[in-house]
C-alpha cells in the first residue's frame, strides 16, 4: 500500500509497468494468466481446494445427512431399511421355503400351520430386483427375509398360480383386500415367490402412486402401439419409469427371458443421437429389454416386448401392481398436457397397459393378474368394481371412477382375496420367532400372547410388530 504523496514521475512509471494501477481503469492481464495450461491448472487447484475429499487431515469428514426431494432430512425410520442393520441381527436357522417340499400336491394338507419360513435363495434376488419388500415391513430386524406362510391365504394364492400355468390371464384376475397392515403386500410377495419357483415371468409395479404423482415425465405420442378403437386417442409415454421397469424385469427374470426368442423382426428408427435398433427372431426377450431400455424409442420397445410376451406359451406371466387404489383415488395425474389440462390415468402408458390386462381386454396365453390395495380410502370404485356395493349418485371423482370400475367388472369380473387377521396360533408363532431373533426379551407365555394379540387389534400383523418394537 502506498502512503503519502506520489510524484508525477513515480505515478507515470507505475502506470507504464503495471498497466495502470493508479491512473487508468483498465488493468492489463499478465501474460502468465493467458496460457490455457495455466488457466486449467488454476481451475483444477481451485476446484480441489473446495472439494470435500481434499485436505491433509486424516480425520474422516462429516457428510450432510440424506435428504428427500423436498430438501427435508430423512428420518431414522426411513433410512434404517436401506442400511445394513440386518447384518447385526442374530442368525437363526430357518426352514427354507421350497415348493418341492412344502407344496407337493395337496397344499392345504401339507402346509404346516403357523410356521415362519425363509424365502429361498432362488427367489430372493428376483424379489429384491422387483422391489417386493416394503420398507414398512421392518426386514432390517432379521438376518434373512422371512415370512409367515398361512393356510388361509398362502395356499389359496399358490392354487391360483398353479392354475395360471395352463390357463389365460383373462380368467385369473384378482384383487387382494384387507385392513391396513393385514399383509396384502406380503401376500403379493408370496405370489411372486411362488411364481419364480414355478418358472413364471414376473412383472411388478410396486407403487401405483408413482405413475400418477408427477414424479416421472409423460410425453404425448402419436401412432403408438397402445392406441385402440376404444381409446380416447391420446397416449402419454412414460420413458423414465419405463427405463427403470425394463431393467427390473430383465434382471429379475434373466434366465426365463433369455430362453424365449422373438417371433418376428422389430426395427426402431434412428434419431439424432441414437442409431437404428433392430431385433431378429434369433434375439431373446432379455436382449430386447436390455438393448432397448436406453434407446430413445424405449417405450415402443416395451410395448413390443409385451406383445411378444402375450403371444408366447413357453412361460406363464404374473403381472402385479401394489397400491392399486391410488389410481381410483387419483383419477387424474399431476402431469398436465400442453394445454395445461389434467391427464386421465388411463391415458398414461403404464396405467393403460396394466388396466388393459386387468380388464381382460388384453391377455397372456398363460398367467395371472393380481393387485393389492393400500391405505388410500377405496371410495366407491373398488367395491363397485368387485361387485360388493353400488356407488353414491353424487360421489366425487376422487371417490368414484366409473371407467375404472367398469374395467374391473368386464369379462367376468375381478375376484377378491380377503386377508383375514392373524389367529392366536399364528400370533404365538410370530412372537416366538421375534423372541429367538432378540426383537423381544419377554418370555412368550399364554398371557403375553393374549396381551400382544389385544394390542395388535386382534391379529393385525403390522400392529403386532409395532407393539413389540415401538410400544414398551
Amino acid at each position: 500500500m502506498l502512503r503519502g504523496k506520489v510524484s508525477a514521475s513515480t505515478k507515470a512509471a507505475l502506470c507504464s509497468k503495471s498497466g495502470s494501477i493508479l491512473g487508468s481503469t483498465k488493468i492489463q492481464t499478465p501474460k502468465l494468466l493467458k496460457s490455457p495450461v495455466r488457466q486449467q491448472t488454476m481451475a483444477y487447484a481451485t476446484k480441489k481446494s473446495f472439494s470435500q475429499k481434499s485436505g491433509g487431515s486424516d480425520e474422516k469428514r462429516r457428510t450432510t445427512p440424506a435428504k428427500n426431494r423436498d430438501g427435508f432430512i430423512y428420518s431414522f425410520a426411513h433410512t434404517a431399511p436401506y442400511s445394513n442393520f440386518h447384518l447385526k441381527a442374530p442368525k437363526i436357522t430357518n426352514e427354507v421355503f421350497d415348493l418341492a417340499t412344502v407344496f407337493p400336491e395337496d397344499v392345504s394338507k401339507r402346509l404346516p400351520k403357523s410356521k415362519v419360513y425363509e424365502y429361498s435363495q432362488k427367489s430372493i434376488p428376483s424379489l429384491i430386483h422387483l422391489g417386493s419388500f416394503n420398507p414398512d415391513q421392518k426386514n432390517e430386524l432379521f438376518n434373512k427375509h422371512i415370512s409367515l406362510f398361512r393356510t388361509s391365504s398362502s395356499a389359496q394364492i399358490f392354487d391360483i398360480l398353479k392354475a395360471g400355468i395352463s390357463s389365460p390371464s383373462s380368467g385369473n384376475r384378482f384383487c387382494i383386500t384387507g385392513a391396513k397392515g393385514s399383509g396384502k403386500t406380503t401376500a403379493i410377495t408370496h405370489a411372486q415367490s411362488f411364481a419364480v419357483e414355478q418358472g413364471y415371468v414376473v412383472i411388478h409395479i410396486s407403487r401405483a402412486l408413482d405413475l400418477v404423482s408427477g414424479r416421472y415425465d409423460a410425453s404425448l405420442v402419436k401412432n403408438s402401439r397402445l392406441q385402440s378403437s376404444d381409446s380416447t386417442g391420446r397416449v402419454f409415454n412414460q420413458p423414465m419409469y419405463v427405463n427403470n421397469l425394463m431393467r427390473k424385469i430383465a434382471k429379475a427374470n434373466k434366465d426365463v427371458l433369455g430362453s424365449i426368442n422373438l417371433s418376428k423382426e422389430y426395427e426402431f428408427p434412428a434419431s439424432r443421437s441414437f442409431k437404428a435398433l433392430k431385433f431378429t427372431p434369433t434375439d431373446s426377450l432379455y436382449t430386447m429389454l436390455m438393448n432397448g431400455r436406453t434407446h430413445i424409442e424405449k417405450c415402443e420397445v416395451f410395448n413390443a416386448f409385451l406383445e411378444e410376451l402375450s403371444l408366447q406359451k413357453q412361460a406363464p406371466v404374473l403381472f402385479t401392481m401394489d397400491d392399486f387404489n391410488a389410481l381410483s383415488h387419483h383419477s387424474y395425474a399431476v402431469n398436465r398436457d400442453v394445454d395445461n389440462n389434467p391427464i386421465y390415468h388411463g391415458e398414461l402408458q403404464l396405467p393403460k397397459i396394466f388396466l388393459d390386462f386387468f380388464s381382460g381386454e388384453r391377455t397372456f396365453q398363460n398367467g395371472v393378474i393380481m393387485t393389492g390395495l393400500s391405505s388410500y380410502k377405496n371410495g366407491y370404485t373398488i367395491p363397485h368394481g368387485l361387485g360388493q356395493g353400488k356407488p353414491y349418485a353424487y360421489a366425487k371423482s376422487s371417490d368414484y371412477d366409473p371407467t375404472l370400475a367398469g374395467k374391473m367388472r368386464a369379462n367376468g369380473g375381478v375376484k377378491a382375496i380377503n386377508i383375514e387377521p392373524l389367529t392366536l396360533e399364528e400370533t404365538e408363532a410370530l412372537l416366538k420367532y421375534y423372541s429367538s431373533g432378540k426383537v423381544i426379551h419377554q418370555p412368550v407365555d399364554e398371557s403375553f400372547v393374549q396381551q400382544k394379540y389385544f394390542l395388535s387389534g386382534n391379529g393385525n400383523p403390522l400392529a403386532l410388530l409395532k407393539s413389540c418394537i415401538e410400544v414398551y
